[in-house]
Order: C-alpha cells, then sequence, then structure tokens
C-alpha cells in the first residue's frame, strides 16, 4: 500500500502521445501535408511509447510499517509474503501470503506490468531495489474506504459492495498481508485516534489467479 512512483513520467508520457495523435490526425484529414515516411516515423513514436508507458510503472512496497501506525518502524514482512505469493510448492510454514496491494486512483487494468521494488533507506531518499521480475496484473477490484469517527468503524467497499462479513474483511485484509487490525489501522488515518480520517478511493492490484472476491 505504498504509493505508485513515475506518476509524472506517465503523464508525460500520456501527453507526447496525445500530442502525437492530435497532429497525426490534422495531417491525415489534409490540412497539411504528410509524407508516408513522416507518418510512418510519427505511428512508431507512439506505438514505441506506449509501449514505455507500460514498461514504466513501478510499484514501491513498504519494508515497515508508516509512521502513522501503531507499529510503526516494525516490519511489514511484505517482500517475503510476497515471495511466498508466488511460489507453487513447498511454501514455508506460518508465513503470510501477500496476493495484492491497494493503491489510490483508477490507472490499473488486467494486463499491465509493473516492477516491484523496495526502497533501500529512506522512501523517496534512497535507491530501489527490484524484488522480483516484473508482475502481470490478473485481477482488478475497485476498492473504497469511507471514514467514520473511529478507526474500527470505517467502512470498505469492494467493487462498491459493501463488506460487512468479518470474515471477508479478514480474507481482505490476509490477501494484502496484514491482519485485519492491521489493515484498518493503515487506513484509519494519523493514528487511531484521529477523528480527521480522509475517504480513500482505489484499486486493488492483484498477480494471484487464487484470489476471489
Amino acid at each position: 500500500m505504498a504509493k505508485s512512483v513515475n506518476t509524472t513520467l506517465i503523464e508525460q508520457i500520456d501527453a507526447r502521445i496525445k500530442e502525437l495523435e492530435e497532429s497525426t490526425c490534422v495531417k491525415m484529414t489534409g490540412f497539411t501535408g504528410i509524407s508516408y515516411a513522416a507518418y510512418k516515423a510519427v505511428e512508431n513514436e507512439i506505438a514505441f511509447l506506449k509501449h514505455l508507458k507500460t514498461m514504466a510503472k513501478v510499484l514501491t512496497f513498504s519494508k515497515v510499517f508508516p509512521k502513522y501506525h501503531p507499529k510503526a518502524g516494525e516490519p511489514t514482512y511484505f517482500v517475503e509474503q510476497i515471495m511466498t505469493s508466488l511460489m507453487k510448492y513447498k511454501k514455508p510454514h506460518g508465513l503470510k501470503e501477500k496476493h495484492h496491494t491497494i493503491r489510490a486512483g483508477k490507472r490499473w487494468k488486467v494486463g499491465d506490468k509493473f516492477s516491484p521494488r523496495v526502497w533501500s533507506g529512506k522512501p523517496y531518499a534512497s535507491k530501489q531495489i527490484i524484488i522480483s521480475p516484473d508482475f502481470e496484473v490478473v485481477k482488478i477490484w475497485d476498492f473504497e474506504m469511507k471514514p467514520a469517527a473511529f478507526w474500527d468503524e470505517c467502512k470498505y467497499y469492494i467493487n462498491g459492495i459493501l463488506i460487512t462479513d468479518k470474515h471477508d474483511f479478514a480474507k481482505l485484509a490476509e490477501n494484502d498481508g496484514l491482519s485485519p487490525v492491521d489493515f484498518a489501522l493503515w487506513f484509519a488515518g494519523k493514528n487511531a485516534m484521529d477523528t480527521k480520517r480522509k475517504s480513500f478511493s482505489g484499486q486493488i492490484i492483484c498477480w494471484s489467479d487464487d484470489v476471489q472476491y
């Protein structure tokens, strides 16, 4: 549930693709002349940028709980859980499996690939470490959290459907590599006593075929 990086790069790529597509459209309508070679050059650049956009996606994972969490500074074991999730046989006994991550926004789709990474030191002030070859997104769900006065009263939705069963909520947290309490406190706000919590809207990005909601 760490932040996505390279968002600015992706926005720049999108802007360039739009610019090229619009200029090509104008030229194709006959308002200005364009040679076949020039048109193919633009077409090839658009194809390259779309490929680059896919390759530009990076997701970083937290090695420790965030500062606002009661477990601030303690290890999350997300890397180990992700590696266990990818194993098909002989999985370590007793270790949770992290099958997905939750991120703000709606920019992901099935078939996207991303590079999973962790920070070598302080987030956004140190080098990134690639923890695995690129992942392919196999499932996506919309996710939303609506705040309440108390952290344990917040409402959670998957594809617009309210989670009412505590076992379903526990499974969501487990698939994200957390206990139900740790999961709720991650979304609760700056701290467990904070009453100024903000709503959250994003996606569950899943790389495992085993997860069903």
